[in-house]
């Protein structure tokens, strides 16, 4: 019932008092700051202690990769040095050091990445700048050993003395020949290697932010990153030609090529008229034959026994009731004109008896090849002009020279109608000696020449070994109409006897595409124009231009103007064909409206523009036009005009061309 008091502790209320005292608790105070500040200066003390270890740590570690960066450069320098004199051997023992020195430092540099004032300052960038220099330096040095073991075996062969020294045919210079191709042959890892480390190279270098010290070396590294993307670009064909070389001059067996000469002048689909053939066999790099014919020795005695039905755009615009070997490029594709080619060689040489049996090969080709006029006119510029007959053939007077040769001159020389195109085979004779006695440092400049032509489709390629063709398609050397997953265009030409009309002939193409927003499914719809352009005159070379046109556009493709146009499919694609003739003086236009398939896409549009070998169009104008805005679009350049949802291009066609566009 009673509350129990209390009980009351004195000294316990005393210390409550007294801690609650003004001095008492300025001491506390005192006390508690200078415990904080012994732990601080602690703290501080063992963070200078341990910054001091680690700047020492990374200070030891960046002298010693520095030094070994001095030797390494020393070594490389050494090494070039060595190379530039052919001594491979100490080249590659200077070039494996520089590769050992710059692994050193990399390891160096890494161990720093860690380090705490490194790690969280602006020096993280720097270390990882220089560590991306010196890896992209130990890449090339791998790069350069993979070089010198190949160029030391393939200098011995490009030694002009020595590589003429004796008979070729002889078995010592067979054999060598022999070794030289089975290096080509079995070089392929090596040159990936060096493909590979390049490619690695130039992805570090990408990734420099140029910050601190690297920014005074900037000029230096983008002057070695142009000289990276150049030797990439060459690798990017000289790998697939290492592969291709030897089968095509006969390792490991001797090889036969059935060879085109396709005329421009007079347009055909694959490139131009096929005037000229030959016969070209080698063995162990040595051209044991090239010989080369007029066309018409293998037509013209079998015309009146071989009987196959020509397409039907041949018979009725050119006027032909058979078909033979002359016309047998009538498909755009080269590998579906090179296999009908062979077909009709081999069925009219059978047929050939007598004198007429020219050929004396009845085998299976390992290939056909077809090159225009521009890969010899190109040679001649780099090789130097020949004299043939007493007539100097030069860069400038080769096209002209050579078909009054063979169309006018021959009559008043008294040459008999039947080798009036035997100066075609003694001008690639003199241009295939002076190209392989060539020294080691102009056979690139030869190189560069055969990869441009491949870009430009001088020289197209059919093999018949498979696994090797896939590699002629992969690299777009085949000539055969391309498959895509977007947008599409192809006009391929095909003169119908108008002469050598086709060098007075200019032509431009223009392709707009409109994306139609009253449509429910936003169509894209295309206008395409090809513009023609006669400037020459009625004379023995040329006359009205007869022109029979295909464009090949993506299957599914729909044809909104349809007067007087053929429509089918082809190849995997659509197929529009007009014929047209067009006066000296004049200008001709074909138009054609199509709506393209659904299956092309407007967000993510991808158009691929393929160029018909041969065909120099003058330029292309590319006008897309969409209803929401480009994001962002390839290529880019000055002759690129961009407004919203529409952007334009003018550009050459002297390679296929690719258009990509992102819409927002």
């Amino acid at each position: 019932m009673f509350n129990k008091k209390k009980e009351f502790n004195f000294l316990e209320n005393i210390e409550k008092v007294y801690h609650k005292l003004p001095i008492v608790k300025n001491q506390k105070i005192k006390k508690r700051n200078i415990l904080f500040k012994k732990i601080f200066f602690y703290f501080l003390g063992s963070f200078f202690i341990f910054c001091l270890f680690s700047f020492t740590f990374f200070v030891l570690n960046f002298k010693s990769a520095y030094q070994e960066l001095i030797e390494g450069k020393k070594n490389i320098e050494y090494a070039l040095n060595l190379l530039s004199e052919k001594k491979f051997e100490e080249a590659k023992e200077y070039t494996e050091l520089a590769k050992n020195n710059f692994s050193f430092v990399n390891n160096e540099l890494r161990k720093t990445q860690n380090i705490f004032f490194i790690k969280y300052t602006f020096l993280k960038k720097q270390v990882a700048d220089f560590l991306y220099l010196t890896n992209t330096a130990e890449l090339l040095t791998k790069a350069m050993i993979h070089f010198v073991d190949f160029s030391s075996v393939a200098n011995e062969f490009l030694e002009k003395e020595k590589y003429l020294e004796g008979d070729l045919r002889s078995v010592e210079n067979k054999l060598e020949r022999k070794r030289l191709l089975q290096h080509v042959y079995e070089s392929t890892p090596e040159l990936n290697g060096i493909h590979a480390n390049i490619k690695l190279s130039l992805m570090n270098i990408d990734r420099l932010h140029y910050s601190g010290f690297l920014f005074f070396l900037k000029n230096k590294i983008e002057k070695l990153e142009l000289y990276l993307r150049e030797a990439d670009k060459a690798l990017e064909s000289a790998v697939p030609m290492a592969q291709l070389a030897p089968y095509i001059f006969g390792y490991p067996e001797k090889s036969s090529f059935l060879i085109l000469m396709q005329n421009k002048d007079e347009l055909r689909p694959t490139g131009g008229f096929l005037g000229t053939y030959g016969i070209l066999e080698s063995e162990f790099g040595y051209i044991e034959r090239f010989d080369t014919h007029d066309i018409y020795h293998m037509d013209m005695p079998v015309k009146d026994q071989l009987n196959i039905a020509p397409p039907k755009p041949l018979k009725e615009y050119l006027g032909v009731d058979k078909w033979f070997m002359r016309d047998a490029n009538w498909s755009p594709d080269w590998s579906s004109s090179a296999d009908k080619i062979e077909y009709f060689y081999q069925a009219e040489n059978k047929l050939l008896k007598g004198d007429n049996q020219i050929n004396n090969f009845d085998e299976k080709f390992d290939g056909v090849l077809a090159i225009t006029p521009d890969l010899i006119i190109d040679l001649l510029a780099l090789l130097g002009s020949v004299v043939i007959d007493g007539e100097e053939y030069n860069k400038d007077n080769f096209m002209e020279l050579l078909q009054y040769k063979v169309e006018v001159d021959y009559v008043k020389l008294g040459v008999p109608s039947w080798h009036r195109k035997e100066v075609i085979g003694k001008i690639a004779s003199e241009l295939k000696i002076r190209a392989f006695n060539q020294p080691a440092v102009k056979m690139f400049e030869v190189f560069n020449v055969i990869n441009n032509a491949l870009l430009k489709k001088d020289i197209l390629i059919k093999l018949n070994n498979a696994q090797l063709q896939d590699i002629v398609v992969e690299k777009n050397w085949s000539g055969n109409v391309r498959e895509v997953d977007g947008d599409y265009l192809m006009v391929v030409d095909a003169n119908m006897a108008s002469f050598k009309t086709d060098a007075v002939i200019t032509r431009n193409i223009e392709y707009k595409l409109k994306e139609d927003s009253k449509s429910e499914q936003k169509d894209l719809i295309v206008d395409l124009k090809i513009n023609y352009a006669h400037k020459g005159n009625f004379d023995w070379k040329t006359t009205r231009y007869r022109t029979y046109t295909r464009v090949y556009v993506p299957e599914g493709s729909v044809l909104l103007n349809k007067e007087g146009v053929e429509v089918y499919d082809e190849l995997g694609k659509t197929v529009f064909a007009k014929f047209i003739s067009i006066e000296p003086g004049e200008l001709g236009t074909l138009n054609f409206q199509y709506r393209l398939p659904q299956k092309i896409k407007n967000k993510n549009y991808h158009l691929l523009v393929q160029k018909q070998p041969g065909n120099d169009v003058e330029f292309l104008n590319i006008d897309l036009n969409f209803i929401n805005d480009i994001t962002s679009y390839s290529p880019t350049g000055f002759y690129v005009d961009k407004l919203f949802g529409s952007i334009k291009w003018k550009i050459d066609l002297k390679t296929d061309k690719e258009f990509n566009v992102i819409v927002n």
